[in-house]
């Protein structure tokens, strides 16, 4: 397995929470980017000043507001032995993406504390923490299906979703579900 990696920092953090916590409705998220100087990306998303990639749940803007946005940092998988990311480290091992989401999370706890919760993903090898940031914002570390390769790749990304206050987190088998926005 190779694995690719560039890792959450701590300022990349809180750029995030700085968009967990305001509105997502396109005109408070163009500020949002305006001032964080992060620019839109060839095909979708946005390229942050960091490297990374922001991708938000509706990049054609169909609706009001997004749902939320993830941001991957770790991608692994059997058949990309010859992909080159520019600025990205390059590993081998189940171990090496474990590795990244484990440092994501303590990347993330060290700003908001432990994770309110921490499950497996019932039925795959992959992982998922979760913490709120505001009223309404969860901010998960999960691991997942890199979506670009059809399922070809893993992903870890950090995910921000609108979730109440006084709702109730997933189980583990409702976990990736409720992270797609299906459940």
């Amino acid at each position: 397995m190779i694995v690719h990696t560039r890792p959450l920092t701590p300022p990349l953090l809180r750029d995030l929470l700085a968009l967990a916590t305001s509105a997502w409705d396109q005109d408070s998220v163009q500020a949002f980017l305006d001032a964080s100087g992060w620019t839109p990306a060839d095909g979708e998303g946005v390229d942050t000043g960091s490297g990374h990639h922001l991708v938000p749940d509706d990049p054609d803007w169909s609706s009001a507001a997004q749902r939320g946005f993830h941001l991957p940092f770790a991608t692994a998988g059997d058949g990309d032995e010859e992909v080159e990311l520019p600025g990205w480290e390059r590993e081998s091992g189940r171990d090496a993406f474990d590795a990244a989401w484990r440092a994501a999370c303590a990347v993330v706890s060290g700003e908001l504390g432990p994770a309110e919760v921490t499950l497996p993903v019932e039925g795959t090898a992959w992982q998922l923490a979760a913490w709120r940031a505001g009223e309404s914002t969860a901010v998960v570390v999960a691991q997942g299906e890199e979506f670009t390769s059809y399922g070809e790749l893993d992903m870890a990304a950090l995910w921000l979703l609108r979730h109440p206050a006084d709702a109730a987190w997933p189980d583990s088998a409702g976990c990736y579900a409720w992270l797609l926005g299906e459940g």
